[in-house]
């Protein structure tokens, strides 16, 4: 185990690395949203629910997919140094969004039911005249 475990509150906090491949699970954390991905060595994404008819179950399931990054990105991106964040997604699709975090926004795509990070860019602030 990388860190030790800790007692807080009354209960045993262990790393959910450790745990997780212990019991056979792959683990993935993604700093972008702050999420930690933890699956079963034989899951499969549902590419049913990627392609569904119905738009906000396709965009459901896209969102829910962890973001592979084509590029280093900046540190702003991750989600744990901000409170807000929005998906925009264009009509109609389920395939392409842009995920911002009040920092940095970010272009995603999805093909083969992987999740890549396209591009990045600082969100600058217009002044107003």
């Amino acid at each position: 185990m990388d860190s030790v475990a800790n007692n807080y509150n009354g209960r045993m906090m262990v790393a959910a690395r450790f745990v997780s491949e212990a019991f056979g699970h792959s683990v993935y954390y993604e700093g972008t949203r702050g999420i930690l991905f933890v699956t079963s060595k034989d899951y499969t994404v549902d590419s049913t629910k990627l392609t569904s008819s119905n738009i906000q179950e396709a965009r459901i399931a896209a969102i829910s997919l962890p973001i592979q990054y084509s590029f280093n990105s900046d540190r702003q991106a991750e989600s744990d140094k901000n409170l807000t964040y929005t998906y925009i997604f264009a009509a109609n699709d389920a395939t392409r969004y842009i995920y911002e975090n009040g920092a940095v926004s970010t272009v995603i795509e999805i093909k083969d039911n992987k999740t890549k990070a396209v591009y990045g860019e600082i969100i600058q602030p217009i002044p107003l005249p």
